[in-house]
């Protein structure tokens, strides 16, 4: 059962390196949860779609907010990634790791980020 609903996304590439791919952008994403299992549905740092699944690991679950621990990967083709001349390691294959930070608007909707080596993504969530 589908119990969070995350839409959003403002991207922030604390790494990025690359003159291509801007250092803040906003993107539309999707990340369906079911408990602690996650789908991801939407367009990576160079506007092309994803798909992915991360696994989440309660670490703190509050009344202010809730702290999780993500792993997870999605894939995406590496070949606009490769017309600009931006070699990924893993090509098609992008992991995720890391904190997803739920802070609550109210008992059914919170604003969620998500921080990992490589960028932050926030969106807003609706809880079910």
């Amino acid at each position: 059962m589908l119990t969070e609903l995350t839409v959003g996304g403002l991207i922030f590439h604390i790494m990025s390196v690359e003159p291509q791919i801007p250092d803040t952008m906003v993107a539309p994403n999707v990340i369906m949860k079911f408990n602690e299992h996650n789908i991801l549905i939407g367009e990576n740092s160079v506007r092309e779609p994803i798909i992915g699944y991360g696994y989440d690991f309660n670490l703190i679950d509050h009344a202010n907010g809730s702290i999780d621990f993500k792993l997870g990967a999605y894939l995406q083709d590496d070949q606009t990634f490769k017309d600009k001349g931006i070699k990924l390691a893993f090509n098609n294959f992008m992991p995720i790791m890391g904190f997803e930070v739920d802070l609550p608007i109210n008992k059914h909707v919170a604003v969620s980020t998500t921080i990992t080596p490589l960028m932050t993504f926030t969106g807003l969530t609706f809880k079910f």
